[in-house]
Protein backbone atom coordinates (compact mmCIF):
# COMPACT_ATOMS: atom_id res chain seq x y z
CA UNK A 1 0.00 0.00 0.00
CA UNK A 2 2.81 2.41 0.87
CA UNK A 3 4.70 1.69 -2.35
CA UNK A 4 1.63 1.98 -4.56
CA UNK A 5 0.48 5.23 -3.00
CA UNK A 6 3.96 6.77 -3.04
CA UNK A 7 4.62 5.85 -6.68
CA UNK A 8 1.25 7.27 -7.72
CA UNK A 9 2.00 10.42 -5.74
CA UNK A 10 5.30 11.25 -7.40
CA UNK A 11 4.03 10.70 -10.96
CA UNK A 12 3.47 14.47 -11.51
CA UNK A 13 7.18 15.00 -10.88
CA UNK A 14 8.15 12.92 -13.90
CA UNK A 15 5.23 12.34 -16.26
CA UNK A 16 2.38 14.15 -17.94
CA UNK A 17 -0.87 12.15 -17.76
CA UNK A 18 -4.32 12.54 -19.26
CA UNK A 19 -6.71 14.45 -17.02
CA UNK A 20 -9.66 12.37 -18.25
CA UNK A 21 -8.09 9.07 -17.22
CA UNK A 22 -7.32 10.43 -13.78
CA UNK A 23 -10.91 11.62 -13.38
CA UNK A 24 -12.21 8.18 -14.32
CA UNK A 25 -9.85 6.49 -11.84
CA UNK A 26 -10.92 8.90 -9.12
CA UNK A 27 -14.60 8.32 -9.93
CA UNK A 28 -14.08 4.56 -9.72
CA UNK A 29 -12.42 4.97 -6.33
CA UNK A 30 -15.30 7.14 -5.08
CA UNK A 31 -17.81 4.51 -6.14
CA UNK A 32 -15.78 1.81 -4.39
CA UNK A 33 -15.78 3.86 -1.18
CA UNK A 34 -19.58 4.09 -1.25
CA UNK A 35 -20.08 0.45 -2.20
CA UNK A 36 -17.53 -0.87 0.28
CA UNK A 37 -19.00 1.09 3.18
CA UNK A 38 -22.64 0.21 2.42
CA UNK A 39 -22.20 -3.36 1.16
CA UNK A 40 -19.16 -4.64 3.05
CA UNK A 41 -17.99 -2.68 6.10
CA UNK A 42 -21.25 -1.58 7.74
CA UNK A 43 -23.15 -4.88 7.27
CA UNK A 44 -20.13 -6.86 8.50
CA UNK A 45 -19.80 -4.62 11.55
CA UNK A 46 -23.49 -5.02 12.40
CA UNK A 47 -23.34 -8.78 11.87
CA UNK A 48 -20.26 -9.08 14.09
CA UNK A 49 -21.88 -7.00 16.83
CA UNK A 50 -25.06 -9.05 16.85
CA UNK A 51 -23.22 -12.35 16.55
CA UNK A 52 -21.82 -11.85 20.04
CA UNK A 53 -25.31 -12.20 21.47
CA UNK A 54 -26.03 -15.49 19.74
CA UNK A 55 -22.60 -17.13 19.66
CA UNK A 56 -22.45 -20.56 21.29
CA UNK A 57 -18.71 -20.26 21.76
CA UNK A 58 -18.96 -17.46 24.31
CA UNK A 59 -20.61 -17.78 27.69
CA UNK A 60 -23.61 -15.73 28.70
CA UNK A 61 -21.70 -14.09 31.50
CA UNK A 62 -19.04 -12.82 29.08
CA UNK A 63 -21.46 -11.75 26.37
CA UNK A 64 -24.07 -9.75 28.20
CA UNK A 65 -21.88 -6.97 29.70
CA UNK A 66 -20.72 -6.02 26.20
CA UNK A 67 -24.26 -5.82 24.90
CA UNK A 68 -25.60 -3.79 27.82
CA UNK A 69 -22.62 -1.83 29.17
CA UNK A 70 -19.91 -1.75 26.50
CA UNK A 71 -16.37 -3.09 26.28
CA UNK A 72 -15.19 -1.92 29.71
CA UNK A 73 -17.58 -4.19 31.62
CA UNK A 74 -15.77 -6.92 33.60
CA UNK A 75 -15.79 -10.47 32.33
CA UNK A 76 -14.71 -13.68 34.03
CA UNK A 77 -16.16 -16.58 32.07
CA UNK A 78 -13.95 -18.70 29.88
CA UNK A 79 -15.06 -18.35 26.25
CA UNK A 80 -13.56 -21.63 25.15
CA UNK A 81 -15.46 -23.76 27.66
CA UNK A 82 -18.61 -21.80 28.36
CA UNK A 83 -21.47 -22.64 26.06
CA UNK A 84 -24.93 -21.23 26.51
CA UNK A 85 -26.19 -24.57 27.89
CA UNK A 86 -23.34 -24.96 30.36
CA UNK A 87 -23.73 -21.36 31.49
CA UNK A 88 -27.38 -21.93 32.30
CA UNK A 89 -26.45 -25.13 34.19
CA UNK A 90 -23.89 -23.23 36.23
CA UNK A 91 -26.54 -20.69 37.00
CA UNK A 92 -28.87 -23.39 38.31
CA UNK A 93 -26.09 -24.86 40.47
CA UNK A 94 -25.20 -21.46 41.82
CA UNK A 95 -28.82 -20.75 42.70
CA UNK A 96 -28.75 -23.67 45.18
CA UNK A 97 -25.81 -22.30 47.16
CA UNK A 98 -26.05 -18.52 46.87
CA UNK A 99 -28.87 -16.14 47.63
CA UNK A 100 -31.26 -17.36 45.00
CA UNK A 101 -32.36 -14.12 43.41
CA UNK A 102 -28.96 -12.44 43.32
CA UNK A 103 -27.18 -15.47 41.85
CA UNK A 104 -29.85 -15.90 39.24
CA UNK A 105 -29.63 -12.30 38.19
CA UNK A 106 -25.87 -12.68 37.72
CA UNK A 107 -26.35 -15.01 34.76
CA UNK A 108 -29.90 -14.27 33.68
CA UNK A 109 -30.11 -12.19 30.50
CA UNK A 110 -32.06 -8.93 30.71
CA UNK A 111 -35.23 -8.53 28.66
CA UNK A 112 -34.66 -9.08 24.94
CA UNK A 113 -35.57 -5.54 24.01
CA UNK A 114 -32.65 -4.17 26.06
CA UNK A 115 -30.24 -6.24 23.92
CA UNK A 116 -31.59 -4.77 20.73
CA UNK A 117 -31.75 -1.21 22.00
CA UNK A 118 -28.20 -1.36 23.33
CA UNK A 119 -26.81 -2.90 20.16
CA UNK A 120 -28.64 -0.43 17.96
CA UNK A 121 -27.21 2.38 20.03
CA UNK A 122 -23.64 1.19 19.44
CA UNK A 123 -24.27 0.82 15.70
CA UNK A 124 -25.55 4.36 15.31
CA UNK A 125 -23.00 5.89 17.67
CA UNK A 126 -20.04 4.25 15.95
CA UNK A 127 -21.18 5.40 12.51
CA UNK A 128 -21.84 8.90 13.81
CA UNK A 129 -18.46 9.20 15.50
CA UNK A 130 -16.67 8.24 12.29
CA UNK A 131 -18.70 10.75 10.29
CA UNK A 132 -18.20 13.53 12.85
CA UNK A 133 -14.45 12.91 13.05
CA UNK A 134 -14.01 13.50 9.32
CA UNK A 135 -16.27 16.56 9.50
CA UNK A 136 -14.15 18.05 12.28
CA UNK A 137 -10.97 17.30 10.37
CA UNK A 138 -12.34 19.28 7.44
CA UNK A 139 -13.27 22.21 9.67
CA UNK A 140 -10.02 22.28 11.61
CA UNK A 141 -7.81 21.72 8.59
CA UNK A 142 -7.57 23.62 5.33
CA UNK A 143 -10.80 24.39 3.47
CA UNK A 144 -9.36 22.70 0.38
CA UNK A 145 -8.55 19.41 2.06
CA UNK A 146 -10.68 17.40 -0.34
CA UNK A 147 -9.82 19.26 -3.49
CA UNK A 148 -7.19 16.71 -4.46
CA UNK A 149 -9.87 14.25 -5.46
CA UNK A 150 -11.89 16.59 -7.57
CA UNK A 151 -9.41 18.45 -9.67
CA UNK A 152 -6.34 17.08 -11.36
CA UNK A 153 -3.72 19.01 -13.30
CA UNK A 154 -4.36 19.96 -16.90
CA UNK A 155 -2.65 18.01 -19.67
CA UNK A 156 -0.68 21.02 -20.83
CA UNK A 157 0.60 21.80 -17.34
CA UNK A 158 1.13 19.08 -14.75
CA UNK A 159 1.60 21.66 -12.03
CA UNK A 160 -1.66 23.57 -12.60
CA UNK A 161 -4.61 23.21 -10.21
CA UNK A 162 -7.98 24.86 -10.71
CA UNK A 163 -9.51 23.61 -7.48
CA UNK A 164 -7.82 26.18 -5.23
CA UNK A 165 -10.22 29.07 -4.70
CA UNK A 166 -7.68 31.79 -5.34
CA UNK A 167 -6.25 33.71 -8.24
CA UNK A 168 -3.62 32.00 -10.33
CA UNK A 169 -1.09 34.69 -9.49
CA UNK A 170 -1.36 34.12 -5.74
CA UNK A 171 0.47 31.40 -3.87
CA UNK A 172 -0.98 29.53 -0.93
CA UNK A 173 0.63 30.38 2.40
CA UNK A 174 3.04 27.83 3.78
CA UNK A 175 0.81 27.10 6.77
CA UNK A 176 -2.10 26.37 4.43
CA UNK A 177 -0.05 23.82 2.49
CA UNK A 178 0.89 22.23 5.81
CA UNK A 179 -2.79 22.11 6.79
CA UNK A 180 -3.65 20.40 3.51
CA UNK A 181 -0.95 17.79 4.09
CA UNK A 182 -1.98 17.19 7.71
CA UNK A 183 -5.64 16.90 6.72
CA UNK A 184 -4.86 14.30 4.08
CA UNK A 185 -2.62 12.35 6.45
CA UNK A 186 -5.42 12.13 9.03
CA UNK A 187 -7.87 11.07 6.32
CA UNK A 188 -5.52 8.30 5.26
CA UNK A 189 -5.00 7.28 8.89
CA UNK A 190 -8.75 6.77 9.25
CA UNK A 191 -8.63 4.50 6.19
CA UNK A 192 -5.93 2.50 7.93
CA UNK A 193 -8.25 1.87 10.88
CA UNK A 194 -10.71 0.22 8.49
CA UNK A 195 -7.97 -2.00 7.07
CA UNK A 196 -6.67 -2.96 10.50
CA UNK A 197 -10.15 -3.78 11.79
CA UNK A 198 -10.84 -5.94 8.75
CA UNK A 199 -7.70 -8.03 9.35
CA UNK A 200 -9.72 -10.36 11.59
CA UNK A 201 -12.34 -10.74 8.85
CA UNK A 202 -10.63 -12.48 5.87
CA UNK A 203 -13.60 -11.95 3.57
CA UNK A 204 -13.37 -8.19 4.15
CA UNK A 205 -9.66 -7.52 3.93
CA UNK A 206 -9.18 -7.67 0.15
CA UNK A 207 -12.23 -5.52 -0.61
CA UNK A 208 -11.27 -2.86 1.92
CA UNK A 209 -7.68 -2.85 0.61
CA UNK A 210 -8.81 -2.32 -3.00
CA UNK A 211 -11.18 0.47 -2.01
CA UNK A 212 -8.49 2.28 -0.03
CA UNK A 213 -5.87 1.90 -2.77
CA UNK A 214 -8.13 3.22 -5.52
CA UNK A 215 -8.92 6.17 -3.27
CA UNK A 216 -5.38 6.85 -2.05
CA UNK A 217 -3.61 6.71 -5.42
CA UNK A 218 -5.49 9.67 -6.97
CA UNK A 219 -5.28 11.45 -3.61
CA UNK A 220 -1.50 11.16 -3.50
CA UNK A 221 -1.29 12.26 -7.13
CA UNK A 222 -3.43 15.32 -6.44
CA UNK A 223 -1.47 16.23 -3.32
CA UNK A 224 1.78 16.17 -5.29
CA UNK A 225 0.25 18.31 -8.05
CA UNK A 226 -0.93 20.94 -5.55
CA UNK A 227 2.43 21.12 -3.80
CA UNK A 228 4.27 21.28 -7.13
CA UNK A 229 2.09 24.15 -8.32
CA UNK A 230 2.74 26.12 -5.15
CA UNK A 231 6.49 25.96 -5.67
CA UNK A 232 7.66 23.45 -3.08
CA UNK A 233 10.94 21.71 -3.77
CA UNK A 234 10.95 18.16 -5.06
CA UNK A 235 12.58 16.86 -1.88
CA UNK A 236 9.86 18.44 0.28
CA UNK A 237 7.16 17.07 -2.01
CA UNK A 238 8.59 13.55 -1.81
CA UNK A 239 8.76 13.77 1.97
CA UNK A 240 5.14 14.90 2.30
CA UNK A 241 3.87 12.29 -0.15
CA UNK A 242 5.84 9.64 1.76
CA UNK A 243 4.23 10.70 5.06
CA UNK A 244 0.80 10.59 3.45
CA UNK A 245 1.50 7.16 1.94
CA UNK A 246 2.75 5.73 5.24
CA UNK A 247 -0.15 6.94 7.38
CA UNK A 248 -2.70 4.29 6.37
CA UNK A 249 -0.36 1.27 6.69
CA UNK A 250 0.87 2.58 10.05
CA UNK A 251 -2.59 2.97 11.56
CA UNK A 252 -3.64 -0.38 10.06
CA UNK A 253 -0.77 -2.12 11.87
CA UNK A 254 -1.47 -0.26 15.12
CA UNK A 255 -5.17 -1.16 14.94
CA UNK A 256 -4.32 -4.81 14.30
CA UNK A 257 -1.92 -4.84 17.28
CA UNK A 258 -4.51 -3.15 19.49
CA UNK A 259 -7.16 -5.72 18.62
CA UNK A 260 -4.65 -8.49 19.25
CA UNK A 261 -3.85 -7.14 22.72
CA UNK A 262 -7.52 -6.79 23.63
CA UNK A 263 -8.07 -10.52 23.36
CA UNK A 264 -7.86 -13.59 21.20
CA UNK A 265 -9.85 -13.56 17.99
CA UNK A 266 -13.35 -14.83 18.70
CA UNK A 267 -13.65 -13.60 22.28
CA UNK A 268 -16.44 -11.20 23.11
CA UNK A 269 -14.09 -8.30 23.79
CA UNK A 270 -12.15 -8.65 20.53
CA UNK A 271 -15.34 -9.12 18.52
CA UNK A 272 -16.95 -6.10 20.15
CA UNK A 273 -14.05 -3.79 19.34
CA UNK A 274 -13.69 -5.19 15.82
CA UNK A 275 -17.36 -4.48 15.15
CA UNK A 276 -17.18 -0.97 16.59
CA UNK A 277 -14.06 -0.09 14.59
CA UNK A 278 -15.61 -1.45 11.39
CA UNK A 279 -18.71 0.69 11.92
CA UNK A 280 -16.56 3.70 12.82
CA UNK A 281 -14.62 3.19 9.58
CA UNK A 282 -17.89 2.89 7.69
CA UNK A 283 -18.84 6.34 8.96
CA UNK A 284 -15.53 7.82 7.80
CA UNK A 285 -15.90 6.17 4.39
CA UNK A 286 -19.42 7.57 3.98
CA UNK A 287 -18.30 11.10 4.80
CA UNK A 288 -15.29 11.01 2.48
CA UNK A 289 -17.37 9.52 -0.34
CA UNK A 290 -20.11 12.12 0.11
CA UNK A 291 -17.64 14.99 0.17
CA UNK A 292 -15.53 13.93 -2.79
CA UNK A 293 -18.63 13.20 -4.89
CA UNK A 294 -19.71 16.78 -4.29
CA UNK A 295 -16.24 18.03 -5.22
CA UNK A 296 -16.18 15.84 -8.32
CA UNK A 297 -19.52 17.26 -9.42
CA UNK A 298 -18.43 20.85 -8.83
CA UNK A 299 -15.09 20.47 -10.56
CA UNK A 300 -16.48 20.05 -14.05
CA UNK A 301 -15.95 22.95 -16.38
CA UNK A 302 -18.68 25.52 -16.09
CA UNK A 303 -19.70 23.99 -12.73
CA UNK A 304 -22.70 22.29 -14.28
CA UNK A 305 -24.88 19.98 -12.21
CA UNK A 306 -24.37 16.97 -14.47
CA UNK A 307 -21.34 14.75 -14.76
CA UNK A 308 -20.09 13.24 -18.03
CA UNK A 309 -21.41 9.77 -18.78
CA UNK A 310 -17.97 8.21 -18.42
CA UNK A 311 -17.63 9.58 -14.91
CA UNK A 312 -21.15 8.48 -13.92
CA UNK A 313 -20.50 5.01 -15.32
CA UNK A 314 -17.21 4.72 -13.42
CA UNK A 315 -18.88 5.73 -10.14
CA UNK A 316 -21.71 3.20 -10.61
CA UNK A 317 -19.28 0.41 -11.52
CA UNK A 318 -17.32 1.19 -8.37
CA UNK A 319 -20.49 1.10 -6.26
CA UNK A 320 -21.57 -2.32 -7.54
CA UNK A 321 -18.10 -3.89 -7.66
CA UNK A 322 -18.20 -4.89 -3.95
CA UNK A 323 -21.48 -6.75 -4.55
CA UNK A 324 -19.91 -8.80 -7.34
CA UNK A 325 -16.89 -9.59 -5.19
CA UNK A 326 -19.14 -10.51 -2.26
CA UNK A 327 -21.19 -13.05 -4.23
CA UNK A 328 -18.73 -15.77 -3.36
CA UNK A 329 -19.60 -15.73 0.33
CA UNK A 330 -23.04 -14.09 0.58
Amino acid sequence: MFAGSFLAGIIPLFFQLSEERLRITSALGIGLLVGTSLVVIIPEGIETLYSIEFSNDISVKEILPYLSQGPDAPTSADSSSGTITNSMKRRDDLDLDADGEDASLLFSPPPSHSHKNSTHRYVGLSLLLGFVLMFLIDQIGAPHAHAYTSEFPERHSPASSEHLDMSSDLEAPKHQLSSITIGLVIHAAADGIALGASANQPNLELMVFLAIMLHKAPSAFGLCAVLLREGLGRRQIRRRVAIFSASAPTTAILTWILLGNIGDVGTAKALWWTAVLLLFSGGTFLYVAMHVMKDLNGSERGHTSKLPRKIVTAVIIGMFAPILLELGHL
